[in-house]
């Protein structure tokens, strides 16, 4: 019995089709009220397929504006939606940090103003449940707070938001700062971890939380820069024990060969595996901005091969790595 036709023509081009086998790379056709071109963002998945883009700054490094916009974008079909909020709108920033608190929310901190300011202390948050009626709103917050920083990472591991490191307008930090979104009042407090070794200080790195496999329930941090301008390559995790104590874990690199050192780059677990995303080194680039998807990636790594559905990536650069944790 001959094989259907359809079975040996090539997939339609425009991001229809890829194998596992063959996976497919393309510029992802956009739709609607279309961002400009950007650096310094956010972009944060919101829900299950939308995705809010946050900030940043337009131009280049050596002329360049610091906006503070929001964008919705639906990843079922590529249409961008500007976001009208009401409230306590954040202003202007770039370098900040943003994380989803739930599945129609939100929250933003810090950043840097530009010519050496950096945004105040305060906690945004951004509702969405109902686009037509967007709110913005700054948490209250009793007691300290993180201060004021650029370049941190937060992530949200229920019920807790995670600040770590950026720099405070002086220096790189080390720093932990957690906040309990289900116990009011709501205030910041800063981790003591019980054992010396630790990160260095850092600025510009990735931090997002594993869920599956031997790190599951901590936060990874991969990479970042130095006070003195040192790119790094080094990757920690973050735990708490059942006993409420903090420590870090520097994590080995087994086998095969580390992404090279950066930072600004992007990361996401894919189960335990770490994809780590372009960013910057010793060859500092500006990237384009572009909107792509990898569609049915296919990995290798010895003897393991490990299939992924589509995978979205905003702008960013080319360079993708891949960790086992």
């Amino acid at each position: 019995m001959a094989a259907p036709k359809a079975m040996n023509q090539a997939p339609p081009r425009g991001g229809s089709g890829g194998t596992s086998a063959r996976p497919e790379y393309v510029k992802e056709t956009q739709h609607g009220d279309i961002p400009a071109p950007r650096f310094g963002h956010t972009t944060t998945l919101v829900g299950n397929n939308r995705v809010v883009l946050f900030g940043g700054a337009t131009g280049d490094s050596g002329r360049y504006t610091i906006i503070a916009d929001a964008y919705m974008l639906d990843a079922e079909t590529n249409i961008w939606s500007r976001i009208v909020a009401d409230g306590n709108v954040p202003s202007a920033r770039a370098a900040h940090a943003a994380a989803c608190v739930d599945h129609s929310q939100m929250v933003v901190y810090g950043g840097a103003t530009g010519g050496g300011s950096l945004s105040c202390e305060d906690l945004y948050l951004l509702d969405i449940r109902n686009l037509e009626r967007a709110q913005w709103m700054s948490v209250p917050i009793a007691g300290t707070t993180p201060g004021k920083r650029y370049g941190h990472s937060m992530i949200f591991n229920k019920p807790l938001l995670i600040v770590f490191g950026g720099n405070n307008g002086t220096q790189a930090e080390q720093d932990i700062w957690v906040l309990d979104v289900e116990r009011s009042p709501f205030n910041w407090s800063e981790v003591s971890v019980i054992h010396a070794r630790c990160p260095l200080p850092r600025v510009y790195h990735s931090a997002e939380v594993c869920r599956e496999g031997p790190a599951a329930g901590m936060m990874v941090v991969f990479g970042g820069r130095t006070s003195d301008n040192r790119s790094l390559k080094d990757i920690w995790g973050l735990r708490q024990h059942r006993d409420g104590r903090w420590d870090w874990v520097e994590a080995p690199t087994k086998r095969g060969k580390p992404p090279d050192p950066r930072f600004q780059h992007s990361c996401v677990f894919l189960g335990s595996k770490l994809l780590v995303i372009g960013g910057r080194g010793s060859d500092v680039k500006a990237f384009a901005n572009i909107c792509v998807r990898y569609r049915n990636v296919r990995v290798a790594q010895r003897s393991q091969c490990v299939s992924f559905p589509a995978l979205l990536l905003g702008h960013g650069p080319r360079a993708v790595f891949l960790w086992w944790l």
